[in-house]
């Protein structure tokens, strides 16, 4: 029997998975994603959105770090996900403040 822990991770990858290669991300922005997804507890990131829409915000921050002009409009996926600017943002915003702790928690810990 499969533990709803685990089974909800693979439905995370799986989406990630399907929305990543919709927008043809890269091995490695694919990798990304994925590491995200594994790592970082969605609840943390915005309280609000579906983990379609937070998965939806990684893939467009692992394609904006490559390409800085790209914007929503340009791609459809994301509207279908309820991904906007201000949603994006916060879990951008969210996503830093995780790392940041993390960093420290190490720098302190050294």
């Amino acid at each position: 029997m499969v533990n709803n822990d685990s089974w909800r991770l693979k439905q995370k990858l799986r989406l990630g998975n399907i929305i990543s290669t919709r927008l043809n991300l890269g091995y490695e922005d694919k990798n990304a994603v994925k590491f995200m997804i594994k790592t970082i507890n969605f609840k943390h990131l915005h309280r609000r959105a579906g983990n379609e829409t937070i998965i939806a915000a990684l893939c467009y921050y692992c394609m904006k770090t490559r390409k800085t002009n790209l914007s929503l409009e340009s791609y459809p996926i994301f509207e279908e996900y309820g991904l906007d600017y201000k949603v994006y943002s916060t879990i951008v915003t969210h996503l830093a403040n995780y790392y940041q702790k993390r960093m420290l928690q190490k720098y302190v810990n050294f």
